[in-house]
């Protein structure tokens, strides 16, 4: 996708677009910086691996976590449930 700043030839990249880099290896756009440059733009960020290699564990880490946090919170309100072992 060709998205580029009105008024600006610089193109606006979503997250996972690759490019290569200046030794020809294929880099992949992970965002911008909340820091600007001299010119006033944002700072792209690049990475050598694609985001969802890289953020696979993070979300899987995260999803057990509000799993777990869900579990406790509910706990409480289980007591009068009762839970049968399937065989």
């Amino acid at each position: 996708m060709n998205t580029e700043v009105k008024g600006n030839n610089k193109k606006l990249w979503l997250l996972g677009e690759s490019k290569k880099d200046r030794k020809g290896r294929l880099i992949y756009f992970a965002g911008y910086s909340k820091e600007i440059d001299s010119k006033g733009n944002n700072i792209e960020l690049w990475q050598p691996t694609p985001l969802h290699k890289t953020q696979k564990y993070n979300l899987i880490y995260l999803m057990i976590s509000l799993l777990v946090l869900l579990i406790e919170t509910c706990e409480p309100h289980l007591d009068h449930l009762q839970f049968y072992k399937i065989y």
